[in-house]
Formats: C-alpha cells, structure tokens, sequence
C-alpha cells in the first residue's frame, strides 16, 4: 500500500469516491427495479397519457345534506370535438338513489344512472360545459368514475365534506 501511496497518494480517496459513487448507483437501480416491480413506471405514464386524452371532465359537488337527503351538483366538460347530443353514465358504490333531476334527462337502474342532454344543452362544443343537479337519498360512498357517450372522463371531486351515512 505504500508504493502504491507513493505512486498515487490520492488511491485511497479515489476509491472512496468510487464506492459512494456505486452505491449512489446501486441504490437508484435498486429503486428503479422495485418501482418496476410494482409496476409504478408504467402506471404513472399510463395515468398522465389518460389525462392528456381524456374526451371529458366532471365535477362532482356536494352541495347540501340533511337528514337522509342530500343534493349535488355535476359541472361535464367536453374536451373533444363538438358533440350533437350526450350521454353520461356514473355508479352510485353507495346505494344512493336520484329523486330529483334538473338539466337533463336520468333513469336509475340500481347503481347505475343515466344522463341524456336536454334539448337546449345537446349541444356541447369543445371546452364547453354544461352544469346538472339532483337530489337523492343518502349513501356511502360518492361516484368517481364518470363515461361520455362510452369514453372515460376525468374526474375532480369538490366539497364532498358531508359525510355519508346509512343507519
């Protein structure tokens, strides 16, 4: 080790420096290995693609509760070309049924609702957005899952603080 001092008298920092280097190396394989594994790398492309392409957006507001009741509102947002009449499709995953509709026209069956345009907001243009409420029995859970004419949309869930309960 001395002639090799002698020769290099920086040897042993140079190694040092390699080792924090290969395990600065090692720990961000390591980290990419495991994110891959869990298939984190492909998801979080695949969501940032869905956001990009997404043909729609809904907003879904909770806009008062009582008693067993509560009422909401869905601002829908087309962000593909001009549509000439809609049809959006959510899930209740709470047991909640609609008892009242304004703005377009519903039917329930069990979860499952179904919105078609009004004739005045058949018509949607790129960009624009046309805002629904209802009322409806109280469950446990809110939608987050919302389709446009069979696409999915994204989703932005705003002022959900009532709690929901079912005695």
């Amino acid at each position: 080790m001395q002639a090799l001092r002698k020769i290099m008298p920086n040897a042993n920092r140079f190694a040092l420096a390699n080792t924090g280097a290969l395990r600065k190396l090692g720990a961000i394989a390591l980290l990419l290995l495991l994110m891959a594994s869990v298939n984190f790398v492909p998801r979080a492309w695949a969501q940032s693609w869905d956001a990009q392409n997404a043909s729609c957006a809904v907003a879904y507001k909770v806009t008062g509760q009582w008693q067993d009741k509560f009422t909401a509102q869905i601002t829908l947002k087309n962000l593909s070309a001009r549509l000439d009449g809609w049809t959006l499709h959510w899930i209740f995953p709470g047991g909640q049924t609609i008892t009242q509709f304004a703005n377009g026209e519903y039917t329930q069956s069990d979860a499952v609702v179904t919105v078609t345009n009004s004739a005045w907001n058949r018509i949607l243009r790129t960009n624009q957005k046309t805002i629904m409420a209802f009322h409806a029995n109280v469950g446990s859970a809110h939608p987050t899952q919302f389709m446009l004419n069979g696409m999915q949309c994204d989703f932005e869930a705003v002022n959900l603080t009532p709690v929901f309960w079912r005695p």
